[in-house]
This record gives C-alpha cells, sequence and structure tokens, in this order.
C-alpha cells in the first residue's frame, strides 16, 4: 500500500527539470548573484473541489520533497557544459543552485493574494522557483486531472472503484496516495465473497507470484483489476491468498483452481496454420502465419489490416513491430499447462527493457535535458513540456533512442519494420553498431498490433524532420510495467514469419533514411558534445551508455 509518495513525486519531478530553465537560471545568477536572496512564489492550482485534507496531505508530500535534494550538483554541472560558461564558473553555479531550497505553505495560507483554487504556494529564492516552475507544473497538470476525474465520478454518482489507467509506477503510485486519502474505494473488479476466508493452502510448482490478500491487492505492482477471471467466467474467491502472474497481471485466489481449469484457455480455438500455429495470450490465439515471399507478406499484411479497418471506431488502425527473431516467455510447462491446459503453447515475450533493466534517474533527467535542448522551436514546445503530456513524450523519445523505459517501440510504416526485421546489428564500439542484412535461411517475426488505449505516436515532439522518431514513423505502446510487463503482447492482432531472402525483393528504406550520422541528429550530436567537454562527468557517462547510433 502506497502510504509515502515522495519517491514517486521526486522521480516525477526529477524528470521534467527542464535544461533552458537551468540555462537561464545560470544566467541570471552570472548577472546577479543576489539572485539567490530575491524571493518569489509560484501556486499550484488543482481545482475547488479537491477536500482539504487530501490537499494538506499531499502538500506535506511535496514540502518533504523539496525539502531534500532535490537539485543534482554533478547533472547541473553537465547542462551548464552546453552554454559558454567556464567550466570552473559552471560548476561554482551549479553548486549554488543545488544548495537552494524552496518552501511549501499549505492551501490556508495565500500571503500574496493567489485565487481560492490554490493548492499550495510555494515560495523561496526567485532563481530557484523559475528553474523549478516547469517540473512543479508537471505535477500540478497531473495532481488536477486526478481530482477533476474522480472529482467528477463521484459527482455523478458512478461506480467508483480504480482501474488502474496510468501508464508508470510513478503516476500510478502518487494518484493512489490521493485516492486513499481521498476514501475512494479501491478493490478488485471481482464477485468476492462476503468475508472472505483466511488462506487455508499454498499452491506450490506454478511460476506465479504470492499473494497474501486477494482483497487488497498491491496495486502500485499494476495488477489486473478483475480477479479471478477467465476466459468463460469469473468465480467468487473464497480465500485471501493467491498467485499472480507477473506478465500479465492476472490474480487467482489460492481455490480458483479447484472450480477453474486452465483460465487462460482462448474463447474460440482457431485452427493451427501450418507450419507455425498459433500464438498464445490469456483468452486469445493468435495466427502464426507464414510468407515464402515479399509479395505474399505484404498481401498479409494488407489484408489484415483492412480487416481490423472494418471493426469499429477506435481500435481500426494497426501498427508493426520488426524483429529478427522471436522470443517467448520464460514459462515452465507445468505453469503453461495450468494457465492454459496445454502445455506446448507459444507465448510472445513483447517486456519492454525498463522490466529486465531499470533506467537511473540520472540518466533519465540527462535524456529529458538533451531532448529539449535539441528542440528548434522551444517557444513551441514549452506548454507541452510544462504538463504531464510532455513527460509521456519524452519517455517515447527515449525508447526511440535506446534508453530503457516501460514503452514498445513500433512504427507505422511496414517498410520500416520490415526494415528492422531483416536487418542485423552487429555492435562496432561500446553504443555504435553496424546495419547489415540477416542470413537469407534467417527465420525474421514481423507484428502487427491493434492501437490500444496506451499507444502514444512519438512523431514531431522534436521540431526537427530528422529526428530519429520522425525518421521511422515512431510509435510507442507504453502501461507495460509490473505485474503486467507483457501488457502488449495482448494487443496482437498476427505476426507473420518470413525467410530472409524476402528482402532482395523489398524496397526497404536505407540505413541512412532510419538512422542520421550521429553529428546530423539533433539529440545524439548534443549529447556527444556535452561528453566531449565533461569526459569524466558521471551523468555523461550513464547517458552514453544508454544511447545507441548505427554508423556506416
Amino acid at each position: 500500500m502506497v502510504t509515502d509518495a515522495t519517491p514517486h513525486i521526486r522521480a516525477l519531478l526529477g524528470r521534467n527539470i527542464g535544461a533552458g530553465a537551468i540555462l537561464d537560471a545560470a544566467s541570471r545568477l552570472r548577472e546577479d548573484p543576489a539572485a539567490t536572496n530575491v524571493l518569489s512564489a509560484m501556486g499550484l492550482a488543482v481545482g475547488t473541489g479537491a477536500p482539504p485534507e487530501v490537499r494538506a496531505a499531499l502538500a506535506e508530500q511535496l514540502r518533504r520533497v523539496l525539502a531534500s535534494a532535490l537539485l543534482d550538483a554533478e547533472h547541473l554541472t553537465w547542462i551548464l557544459a552546453a552554454s559558454s560558461i567556464p567550466g570552473a564558473e559552471a560548476q561554482t553555479i551549479a553548486k549554488t543552485l543545488a544548495a537552494l531550497r524552496l518552501n511549501v505553505l499549505d492551501g490556508s495560507r495565500e500571503p500574496y493574494g493567489l485565487p481560492p483554487d490554490v493548492w499550495v504556494t510555494i515560495t523561496g529564492p526567485d532563481v530557484l522557483v523559475d528553474l523549478l516552475f516547469q517540473p512543479l507544473n508537471v505535477f500540478a497538470t497531473f495532481v488536477r486531472a486526478v481530482f477533476t476525474t474522480w472529482q467528477g465520478a463521484l459527482d455523478a454518482g458512478a461506480r467508483t472503484y480504480w482501474e488502474n489507467k496510468l501508464p508508470d509506477e510513478a503516476t500510478t503510485s502518487i494518484e493512489l496516495f490521493i485516492l486513499r486519502g481521498w476514501g475512494v474505494p479501491i478493490a478488485p473488479f471481482a464477485a468476492l465473497e462476503t468475508g472472505v476466508g483466511a488462506a487455508k493452502r499454498v499452491i506450490e510448482g506454478l511460476d506465479l507470484e504470492p499473494v497474501d490478500s486477494v482483497d487488497d491487492l498491491p496495486w502500485e505492482r499494476n495488477p489486473d483489476p478483475f480477479v479471478n477471471q477467465s476466459a468463460f467466467v469469473s468465480v467468487p474467491a473464497r480465500e485471501s491468498g493467491g498467485l499472480a502472474d507477473r506478465f500479465y497481471g492476472h490474480v487467482f485466489s489460492n481455490d480458483f483452481w479447484e472450480v477453474v481449469e486452465a483460465p487462460y484457455r482462448p474463447r474460440r480455438r482457431m485452427e493451427p496454420l501450418p507450419p507455425y500455429g498459433v500464438l498464445s495470450v490469456p483468452f486469445r490465439e493468435i495466427p502464426r502465419l507464414y510468407a515464402s515471399s515479399a509479395d505474399e507478406l505484404l498481401a498479409m499484411c494488407s489484408t489484415i489490416a483492412r480487416h481490423v479497418s472494418k471493426q469499429g471506431t477506435g481500435v481500426n488502425r494497426i501498427l508493426f513491430r520488426g524483429q529478427t527473431r522471436e522470443y517467448t516467455l520464460p514459462r515452465d510447462k507445468t505453469t503453461l499447462k495450468a494457465l492454459y491446459g496445454r502445455d506446448d503453447v507459444i507465448e510472445p515475450s513483447l517486456v519492454p527493457s525498463a522490466s529486465r533493466r531499470p533506467p537511473s534517474s540520472a540518466t533519465q533527467m540527462a535524456f529529458a535535458s538533451v531532448l529539449e535542448l535539441a528542440s528548434v522551436s522551444p517557444a513551441v514546445q514549452q506548454e507541452t513540456w510544462r504538463s504531464i503530456l510532455g513527460d509521456r513524450q519524452k519517455v517515447a523519445f527515449a525508447q526511440h533512442y535506446g534508453l530503457a523505459t516501460d514503452a514498445l517501440d513500433l512504427t507505422e510504416d511496414v517498410k520500416v519494420a520490415l526494415w528492422f526485421a531483416l536487418t542485423r546489428l552487429d555492435p562496432a564500439t561500446e553504443n555504435d553498431f553496424v546495419a547489415s542484412p540477416v542470413d537469407e535461411d534467417n527465420v525474421s517475426v514481423l507484428y502487427l498490433f491493434r492501437v490500444g488505449e496506451f499507444d502514444a505516436r512519438a512523431i514531431d515532439v522534436v521540431d526537427s524532420p530528422s529526428s530519429r522518431p520522425a525518421l521511422q514513423r515512431g510509435w510507442v505502446s507504453s502501461g507495460s510495467w509490473g505485474w503486467r510487463a507483457n501488457r502488449a503482447a495482448t494487443r496482437l492482432e498476427a505476426a507473420i514469419y518470413f525467410p530472409g531472402s524476402v528482402r532482395n525483393a523489398l524496397a526497404l528504406p536505407a540505413t541512412t533514411e532510419l538512422f542520421r550520422p550521429p553529428t546530423d541528429e539533433p539529440v545524439t550530436r548534443i549529447a556527444q558534445e556535452l561528453l566531449e567537454r565533461l569526459p569524466e562527468s558521471v551523468v555523461g557517462a550513464e547517458l552514453a551508455r544508454a544511447l545507441y547510433s548505427i554508423v556506416t
């Protein structure tokens, strides 16, 4: 249960500290060192409907964050390397900024005559208030959206049980803190029997995560809200103990297994298609098609896209992902048999990189700053960066540049996906790769996804035609984290397999059309310049290890 949201607030603020604000703050300090003594204030508004006790509790959480070491001198120095400020002076300015602190007043004190919907008032050194204006507004826009959404539901008398629709752990945990303080019911969507009993047994031998109570799930781990769900029926839980699937988030009480066999059994069985049969995800089977020629491959893509386009508004688009090989989830046969009723099913693994190697906060902060520096029209982008939407767009870009995120990179252009499916990337250096065609007998795979609620377009965030997501017509599918790490697989419509030899008959983009040289691409160019200016910087070294480029 989330009783302390400060780590998550700190993470959200930290990854949204803007490079532009840092550079502006440094310029002001150079011109007027006394700027650290000039006080100013900023009020964060969340709407008049927010309960006072919840506002006060969240204000206390924010106060704790701002009283701790939020700004890192190493990170500030690294960003200041992008300016004309000499290195020694930049370090002095960075240390000065890192030493400054803000003060958070609760909503009952409005010494600056701020409007009545102000949630908290933040006061402190003028230069620091300006520097943190962007991340605090990102936080405020998110909190305001939470209050507005739930107040509307309560006023309408709608069912108020919580279902997670957020794309990462930080925002989920902050929302849970608010709702628990508000008293909004947070419980599974399940027909739980009155007075669910204590755990009476332990289910052994299955590669699933133990759960202490199915009636009080650890929501910060992103479980599915429907307990004891199967393909055809959901049954009430009679015992509190249970098991959770750490790939799809489904939770089952221990007594469930006595009543239902193979909960992931498909609602409709497909005839296996030779030679590849089907893929399996909870409650569905997905066709595994084989194309022996380029024409057959493209015809299959067109047929599936037309089929999906006729199925309704909002879900009528196909996105693609190409891989040189297929990966499957690491399930043992006993667990597969228990879940699907068969031990020979094939579960595709589409787990985002952050689930395998969590990113460091320093790397996230550094990349976000570089991304802002790369924007050629900062005036247009500024309002975006100051909102929670900007936070998610940064994640979308990070995924396309090689950083570990909770997102999966996709594309709307089938030719781009086929380039990735038919191209081997061999390391040239630690972060540079050389592209070459796969062997002609290699079996590649093209995944076709239906657009889902967590899919977001990652194009034109940086206003430059040479940015990597723009070149690759990039999208991301987020929301795959915690116990639902393989959530993207549930959006699959089909998987098409084909030999490497089809490349010869396809007009694929050239490598330079998808990956500009590092010196021509704004994000990688700026990151490299900063690394050269501060070769000993820990921040720069971490970011350099995360970014990748294709060299020719």
